[in-house]
C-alpha cells in the first residue's frame, strides 16, 4: 500500500510554533482521510526549525465506493394532485443525473421527501489530495504569522518549497506560484545542495544523511544522551556533578535545532556571588543553556546544544563571549539597584502608572497594604492560623513591587518577586517578609504552585483582589475570550491559595466594599466551581454546595465532601426528588416573609409529624453545622425522607385557606432552610446519582 509523504520547507520557524503546527497537520490529515473514505494505517508527524512534515503510511489508492441517499424537495412539493411531478421534482432528478421516474418517496421525522439512491465511485486519492493539500497547508493557524514578497498567503514563516509524494508519484498543486515537487534541503550550512527524494519511505534517513535529525524525539534522545555523556566526563573530578535537564528547556531546545551538538562551556567564577536565579535565568531564559549543578550549588559551566557539528570550538567560544556579557551586565544591574533603598523604590512608583483608569503603582501599592493589613488582623481575629505579625504583613506589602522599578527587573521581567526577595534579603528585611514579596505574585498559572508562607499567601491574596476590585471598577471586566488584565487566573489564585492554605475568608468581605460587589461575587463563585470540580467533583454536587452558599471556599470544599460520600445512600435520590418539589412549590408561591409555624393551625397527621421531626433534628443539625460536621447533618437530614414523602401524599399545600396555604409553606420553608444550610439537593441530577450507586 502507498505511502504520502508531505513536506512544508520553510525560513527558521519560531521553536513555540512547531509542535502546534504539527499537531494541527496530523488532526486535519486524519479528518481529510476520513471524510473522503480513504483508508490508511498510520500517521507520522516530523518537524525542525526549517520543515513541518506529515508521513501517512498504508494509504489506501482510492477512496472507498460509497451507497448515498440524497432527499429532494418535500412529496407535497414535487407532485400535483394529480400525480404528476412538477418543476420541483424534475429540477432534482437532473440536478442528481436521474430520471423522474426512478425517484423515491424518503419517510423521514420531518415528512415524506424525494429521494434518489446512487451508487459514487471512489476517486483516486492523488487526485482528492492534490485537490485538498493546498488547504490543509494554509489553514494551519500560527499566533502571529507573515506574508513575504508578492505573496497573498501567510504562514508562520515564508515557505521556501513543498515536496508532496505519493509512494514515487509527485502529487501535482501550487500555492501562490509555490509548486509542489519532490525536492527537499538538509542542513543550512552542512547540506545546502538540493535533495531529491524517490519515496516517502526514504525520507528520514535521507534526511539524517543531510544533517537533519526530523524526528523532534530523537533529537530530544540526542540532546539528553550528550548531557549524560558530558555529566559522565565530569562526575571522576567533581562528586554530586549534574546537568538540570528541564523539561520544557528541551523541548524548546529541541525545536532550534536541525543536528544537535552538546557542548560544554564555562564562565568566570565571580559571577558566582550573583544570586543564582539571575545567573541561571540568564542561561536558561535569554540563551537556552542547561545550568550545572553540584550537590545543589550552581558551578561556572554550562551546557549549550549547537546546531552544527563542525568548529566545536569557536562555537563554544562565541557562546561563552555572549553569556560573559549577560552575566556583566547582570552584576551591573546587581550592584547598581541596590544602591537605591526598596523604600526609594516605592516612591519612584508614584510616577508609574498602573493603569490609567484606576491610578499609579504606588496608590495600588497602598491599597495591597490595606487590604492585607485587614486580612491579617481578620485571621488573627479568627485564629485558626498562627498568629501573625502585623508590622511584618504591612512591610511586605509595602515592598511587594518595589524590584518592578529595579534595572534587573526591567533587563529579566520573568524574575519580578524573586529579585524582590534577593533585593529585601540584601537590605536587612525579615526572612518572613523577603519570602512573602518573593511569593505574592503565585499561583502563576491556573493550577500553578501557591505561595507556601501565610504571609505570601496574604500578600498574593490583597494584590489579587484589589486588581480584580479596581479593574471592574471601571469596566475592565472579561468577555470570552477577551481578559488582558488575566482576571480570571487572579481570581482563580485567590479561590486556589483560599483552598490550600485552608484560610477562613468570607469572598463578600473581601469586596465588601466594592460597589459591583455582585459581578465581582459571580465572578469568583465560577472560580471556586472550576476549582472544586478540578478536584474530582462531580459538576452537579459543586452546583448543589454552591448554590446554597458560597461565600467560605474552604466552607464549600467540606460540604462538598461531605455531599459526595453522603450520596453513597440509597435513600440519598428520592430524598433529592422530594426537595426538589419542595424547591419548586417555594419558587412558585414564595411566602411574603419567612414566619414560623404554627402547630395550632396543621390539620393532617402527616404534617404534624413532619412538623414534629424538624423541631426534633433541627438544634442538632444546627450544632452540626456549626462546628462544620456536614457528613453527619446530611445523614440526620437524611432522616426526614419518609416523612417529607408522606407530608406530600396526604397533603394538598396550595389550597384556598390563606392561613393554612401560609402555614404549610412556611413549614417547608422550614425543610429548605435546614438543607441550605449544606446543600440544595435540588441541584442533583437523579442519572449521576444512580451511577454513583452502582460504583
Amino acid at each position: 500500500m502507498p505511502d504520502l509523504l508531505l513536506e512544508i520547507g520553510t525560513e527558521e520557524i519560531p521553536a513555540g510554533y512547531i509542535q502546534s503546527g504539527l499537531k494541527q497537520m496530523r488532526e486535519a490529515m486524519q479528518s481529510l482521510l476520513q471524510g473522503e473514505r480513504i483508508g490508511f494505517k498510520g500517521i507520522n508527524t516530523y518537524g525542525s526549525p526549517r520543515r513541518l512534515s506529515i508521513l501517512v503510511t498504508g494509504m489506501a489508492t482510492s477512496q472507498m465506493d460509497a451507497d448515498v441517499e440524497v432527499l429532494g424537495p418535500p412529496k407535497a412539493a414535487a407532485y400535483d394532485k394529480q400525480g404528476n411531478p412538477t418543476k420541483a421534482a424534475e429540477g432534482f432528478a437532473k440536478s442528481q443525473g436521474a430520471v423522474v421516474e426512478n425517484l423515491k418517496i424518503k419517510t423521514t421525522p420531518k415528512g415524506e421527501y424525494l429521494c434518489v439512491e446512487k451508487h459514487i465511485k471512489g476517486k483516486a486519492a492523488i487526485e482528492v489530495l492534490r485537490k485538498n493539500l493546498p488547504g490543509l497547508i494554509t489553514n494551519i493557524y500560527f499566533p502571529k504569522s507573515m506574508r513575504w514578497g508578492t505573496k497573498e498567503i501567510r504562514f508562520a514563516r515564508p515557505i521556501r518549497w513543498i515536496l508532496a509524494l505519493f509512494d514515487s508519484e509527485v502529487i501535482p498543486f501550487e500555492i501562490d506560484g509555490i509548486s509542489s515537487d519532490r525536492i527537499t534541503y538538509g542542513h543550512r550550512f552542512l547540506a545546502p545542495s538540493p535533495i531529491t527524494i524517490s519515496h516517502p519511505k526514504e525520507y528520514v534517513s535521507a534526511m539524517e544523511k543531510a544533517f537533519v535529525i526530523v524526528d523532534i524525539d530523537k533529537r530530544k534522545e540526542i540532546i539528553a544522551a550528550g548531557i549524560a555523556e558530558e555529566a559522565q566526563k565530569q562526575r571522576g573530578m567533581e562528586e554530586g556533578f549534574s546537568y538540570d535537564i528541564n523539561a520544557d528547556l528541551l523541548d524548546e531546545v529541541a525545536c532550534l535545532v536541525e543536528y544537535p551538538v552538546v557542548l560544554r562551556g564555562g564562565f568566570d567564577e565571580k559571577y558566582l556571588s550573583l544570586p543564582q536565579d539571575v545567573v541561571i535565568t540568564s542561561m536558561c531564559e535569554h540563551q537556552r543553556y542547561f545550568p550545572v549543578i553540584n550537590n545543589d550549588t550552581l558551578l561556572p559551566y554550562f551546557l549549550v546544544v549547537a546546531n552544527t557539528s563542525q568548529s566545536p570550538d569557536i562555537v563554544r567560544e562565541g557562546n561563552e563571549r555572549v553569556l560573559r556579557a549577560r552575566l556583566s551586565d547582570a552584576a551591573f544591574f546587581w550592584d547598581s539597584d541596590r544602591k537605591v533603598s526598596l523604600d526609594e523604590r516605592v516612591e519612584q512608583q508614584k510616577k508609574v502608572v498602573w493603569q490609567e483608569k484606576v491610578g499609579t503603582l504606588y496608590e495600588k501599592t497602598q491599597r495591597i497594604v490595606e487590604v492585607a493589613e485587614r486580612i491579617a488582623e481578620e485571621l488573627n481575629r479568627i485564629g485558626k492560623t498562627a498568629p501573625l505579625d502585623i508590622k511584618g504583613v504591612q512591610r511586605a506589602a509595602w515592598l511587594c513591587k518595589a524590584d518592578l522599578l529595579t534595572e534587573m527587573v526591567y533587563e529579566f521581567p520573568t524574575l519580578q518577586g524573586i529579585m524582590g526577595y534577593h533585593y529585601a534579603s540584601s537590605a536587612g528585611e525579615t526572612e518572613n517578609v523577603a519570602m512573602a514579596v518573593k511569593e505574592h505574585y503565585l499561583p502563576k498559572s491556573f493550577d500553578g504552585d501557591v505561595p507556601e508562607t501565610l504571609m505570601g499567601a496574604i500578600i498574593s491574596i490583597a494584590d489579587k483582589i484589589d486588581s480584580i476590585v479596581a479593574c471592574f471598577h471601571v469596566g475592565l471586566i472579561p468577555t470570552g475570550s477577551e481578559d488582558p488584565y488575566a482576571l480570571r487566573r487572579q481570581a482563580q489564585g485567590i479561590i486556589n491559595i483560599i483552598l490550600k492554605q485552608d484560610l477562613p475568608l468570607n469572598l463578600l468581605w473581601l469586596i465588601a466594599s466594592s460597589e459591583q460587589s455582585n459581578q465581582i461575587l459571580g465572578f469568583m463563585k465560577q472560580r471556586l466551581e472550576y476549582a472544586l470540580i478540578n478536584r474530582g467533583f462531580m459538576a452537579d454536587t459543586v452546583n448543589a454546595v454552591l448554590e446554597a452558599d458560597f461565600s467560605f471556599p474552604t466552607d464549600a470544599l467540606l460540604r462538598a465532601t461531605a455531599l459526595e460520600e453522603i450520596r453513597k445512600m440509597p435513600d440519598i435520590e428520592p430524598l433529592s426528588i422530594s426537595f426538589k418539589r419542595v424547591m419548586n412549590i417555594l419558587k412558585s408561591a414564595p411566602l411574603v416573609k419567612a414566619e414560623e409555624v404554627n402547630e395550632s393551625t396543621l390539620k393532617e397527621e402527616s404534617e404534624h409529624k413532619l412538623y414534629r421531626s424538624i423541631c426534633e433534628i433541627r438544634g442538632t443539625v444546627e450544632a452540626l453545622v456549626a462546628k462544620a460536621d456536614y457528613l453527619e447533618a446530611l445523614s440526620i437530614l437524611a432522616g426526614l425522607r419518609g416523612d417529607i414523602d408522606s407530608f406530600f401524599d396526604k397533603v394538598m399545600v396550595m389550597v384556598e385557606d390563606p392561613e393554612l396555604r401560609r402555614n404549610r409553606l412556611s413549614l417547608l420553608n422550614e425543610i429548605a432552610t435546614l438543607f441550605l444550610k449544606v446543600a440544595d439537593l435540588s441541584m442533583l441530577r437523579q442519572a449521576d446519582m444512580s451511577a454513583s450507586l452502582k460504583f
